[in-house]
């Protein structure tokens, strides 16, 4: 029997038949560790389908099953022990397990924990309140289940995110939960649409409240802390619940910085999505401002267990670019205070000439070839730097945009 044989199917019948199969094939010994990391991702794949689907909790024992026999496969017994135990509290009563190796621990601690006849008696008596109990456990036992099948099955690049913009567990929850996506600049043109500015740059990411879903830009490897902050703008909208509390201290801390770039922003998205400006100052505010009132610290709190991840994120990318714009402009006033000196000894050099002082027409001569020599290395030095800053400017905004032009070698 292959492994391809498993299906990834939500049908009862063959969650079932799923579980003979891998027990088979572990008591045939028949299971590699590729095999075995299969049918991990395909239980996984089957898991994320209940993930959020409260009907179908009376399959949700089979898949704890399921993962108990992994764990047993990788001789991890107390992982084995760990995923039985919330197998059996979430079996419903009149229900088996599917593998004999789960039936035969089943047994066993029957058992071994085994009551005299009176208790046994209480038992069947009060039979349905220890039914009411069980689907308690089930009920508050879920979330915390479906939060680690939500981590276990995300990518590590989206984890990876989380991580480096220093997002709590609930932020990383909050963040996973929407199922992130990386997309091109082509692709993001479309499944971001409504949120296209006019200004012909592609949109970094953005999140969708009708889908619940969250797409990033892919970027390249110099600008991967733009994908950070993109990340933890995205999610912010996601966990975003208009609060007049939270409006009104988001409204002070907007007036009292008072910025002309962050005005314009603002205002450009009342244009494309009028009365959302709070939602856009909860993500703006909480990802690129790092010194925030203490109302509005708290009110992120839940979300960062380090802030200044996010923060020091944006501020590398602002860095990146101001940086490169400082040495090119460092770079033209050498250039041309080196063409000036060169001009100034070229035309000493001639009146020298006319003069018929030949030390001095050679003394001026040579250094303007020694200021042309070092004018040129400069000017490869800046058309090199600029095509590099062009390229970023490229991959930042998705198009070629910037006022700096190339230098000629004289």
């Amino acid at each position: 029997m292959e492994i391809e044989d498993l299906q990834t199917n939500d049908d009862f019948n063959l969650i079932v038949t799923n579980s003979k199969k891998l027990e088979k094939l572990y008591n045939e010994d028949k299971l590699t560790t590729q095999k075995l990391t299969i049918i991990r991702n395909k239980l996984n794949n089957i898991s994320k389908k209940y993930e959020e689907d409260s009907t179908v909790l009376n399959y949700w024992y089979l898949l704890l099953e399921q993962q108990a026999l992994i764990n047993l496969i990788n001789n991890d017994t107390d992982g084995f022990e760990k995923f039985y135990m919330e197998a059996a509290a979430a079996k419903p009563v009149d229900c088996d397990f599917a593998s004999e190796i789960a039936k035969n621990w089943e047994n066993k601690l029957d058992e071994t924990n085994k009551a005299p006849r009176i208790v046994l008696s209480v038992f069947t008596k009060h039979k349905k309140l220890l039914l009411a109990l069980v689907v308690l456990l089930v009920i508050f036992s879920w979330q915390p289940i479906a939060d680690l099948i939500t981590i276990s099955s995300a990518s590590q690049t989206m984890i990876k995110l989380a991580n480096d913009a220093g997002m709590s567990r609930q932020g990383e929850l909050v963040f996973l939960r929407t199922h992130p996506k990386e997309i091109s600049d082509s692709e993001i043109a479309t499944a971001c649409a409504l949120d296209q500015s006019q200004n012909g740059y592609v949109e970094q990411g953005c999140y969708s409240a009708t889908t619940h879903q969250i797409f990033l830009r892919q970027m390249p490897k110099e600008l991967h802390d733009v994908e950070v902050v993109t990340a933890a703008h995205e999610m912010l909208h996601a966990a975003y619940t208009s609060d007049s509390t939270l409006n009104k201290a988001l409204e002070d801390e907007y007036t009292s910085i008072d910025n002309s770039d962050l005005n314009a922003r603002i205002a450009e998205y009342n244009k494309l999505e009028p009365g959302a400006e709070f939602n856009e100052l909860h993500s703006i505010m909480g990802t690129e401002y790092a010194n925030l009132p203490s109302n509005l610290e708290s009110s992120y709190s839940p979300y960062f267990i380090d802030r200044s991840k996010v923060t020091s994120a944006g501020t590398n990318v602002t860095n990146l670019f101001n940086n490169d714009e400082q040495r090119l402009h460092q770079l033209n006033s050498q250039i041309d205070q080196l063409n000036k000196n060169a001009q100034t000894a070229y035309k000493y050099s001639v009146n020298w000439a006319n003069y018929g002082n030949q030390y001095e027409n050679t003394y001026n001569y040579n250094i303007y070839s020694n200021d042309i020599d070092q004018e040129n290395s400069l000017i490869d030095q800046y058309n090199t730097l600029l095509g590099q800053y062009q390229i970023l400017v490229a991959e930042y905004n998705g198009e070629a945009l910037s006022a700096i032009t190339n230098v000629t070698s004289q």
